[in-house]
């Protein structure tokens, strides 16, 4: 089963559905629901000045990277029926890693060239 790769992004800008921002990753969230392995993709905007200087997740407060972990847990949890654990954050390579990880999987079910 492929799910989607969830990215929670970062900016002082507003945005709006469907718009395109360059990001820069900088963590991934790891947790686990019923359906097996559920990552959140962290990241800030690259060209808004606020987070000129996050690159990594030691770049963000503790608490702001708890409150994330908080908001999903809360958000799975709503759905009914859903069981979800939030295994931690790890750093923004383990994020590339599965960035890479969800593009592959992506060439492989839509790509049919």
């Amino acid at each position: 089963m492929v799910t989607l790769l969830i990215f929670l992004f970062s900016s002082l800008k507003p945005t709006f559905t469907g718009c395109v921002v360059a990001a820069r990753p900088i963590g991934v969230l790891r947790m686990k629901d019923e359906k097996g392995h559920d990552d959140k993709i962290l990241s800030v905007a690259s060209t808004d000045p606020f987070y000129h200087g996050v690159y990594e997740l030691d770049d963000v407060y503790p608490h702001t990277l708890s409150e994330i972990a908080e908001f999903f847990k809360t958000y799975k949890g709503l759905e009914h029926g859903k069981k979800v654990e939030v295994l931690g954050w790890d750093k923004k390579t383990e994020a590339f890693k599965s960035i890479t990880h969800s593009m592959k999987l992506y060439r492989e079910l839509f790509d049919k060239n």
